[in-house]
């Protein structure tokens, strides 16, 4: 499947891809998967918070093909879908669906070529969110206002996630020469990881996604590693430069400057493996022209 995924052979792959059930042990559902018409469709999380914000895009077609559309997914991400009204949160007690899907599934049923995805903007902060970190951002400070994103969370529980995470990500050091080559600019630390020196950080404030899609949303800039901030920055539609392992993952395949998921992002890829001061010295450049 991933083969065929990392080359563009898009409906391969995606039929392929349910050996994923498997592999990690997702449980039978009782109900029939959801192929069209009439019916109350229950979507589960799968996989990580950038795969659930990448796929949030079609749970309107979904709706457009006659379902009554309802998502199991983290807390973290609850908030930000009902804001953004793509469709109801599960509760507690509801049992009544007639059809399932998982997050991932939803690839398959809307994407047969890459050039499928549609790259609008999809999720938008609530103007009561965008308002309150506007404030806090300092409305009036003038300037670039950029939000950087160095690391994505470190996944201890499988060594080849765990390995992976760590290849995405850059050291704060790394970070920090990117952050110094403007010193002009607002800094916003939009990581998980710890704080940077020069940079705002919100830490605890953050409670979750719709909180930083309110920050994002007051941003010039997005600098982020391939992590779910990236997905999020990337559906509001803020300018999004995405800064990439050498073995990227498929769904940016061609693996280009610009990508059919987001119309607003760029794309910087290493050259070879390990060597994220090449790019680094890229995204520099580009800043410098700004």
């Amino acid at each position: 499947s991933l083969a065929s995924l990392y080359t563009g052979r898009y409906r391969q792959g995606f039929d392929l891809y349910e050996a994923r059930q498997t592999l990690f042990h997702r449980d039978d559902s009782p109900l029939p998967k959801y192929t069209g018409g009439k019916g109350k469709v229950i979507i589960r999380h799968e996989q990580g918070f950038g795969d659930t914000l990448m796929t949030m895009r079609f749970l309107p077609r979904l709706q457009e093909m006659g379902a009554e559309v309802y998502i199991v997914c983290p807390k973290p991400l609850q908030r930000l879908i009902r804001d953004t009204g793509l469709c109801k949160i599960h509760e507690d007690g509801v049992d009544d669906y007639t059809h399932h899907l998982w997050t991932m599934d939803l690839m398959g049923l809307f994407v047969k070529e890459w050039s499928d995805w549609d790259d609008k903007p999809y999720i938008n902060a609530s103007l009561e969110s965008r308002a309150r970190w506007g404030s806090q951002l300092g409305e009036d400070r003038g300037g670039l206002r950029i939000g950087i994103c160095y690391g994505g969370a470190a996944r201890s529980d499988s060594i080849a996630a765990y390995q992976i995470d760590r290849r995405r990500s850059l050291a704060p050091s790394e970070a920090m020469q990117i952050v110094r080559s403007r010193p002009d600019a607002q800094w916003v630390n939009l990581s998980r990881e710890w704080g940077l020196p020069e940079v705002e950080d919100f830490g605890a404030r953050v409670e979750d996604f719709a909180d930083l899609a309110g920050i994002i949303s007051n941003l010039d800039l997005v600098i982020t590693v391939d992590t779910a901030v990236a997905h999020l920055s990337g559906g509001l539609g803020v300018p999004t430069w995405m800064l990439s392992r050498y073995d990227a993952c498929f769904r940016w395949w061609p693996y280009q400057e610009t990508t059919p998921l987001y119309r607003n992002m760029r794309c910087f890829y290493q050259p070879k493996m390990f060597d994220w001061q090449s790019v680094i010295e890229d995204v520099q450049k580009k800043l410098n022209k700004m």
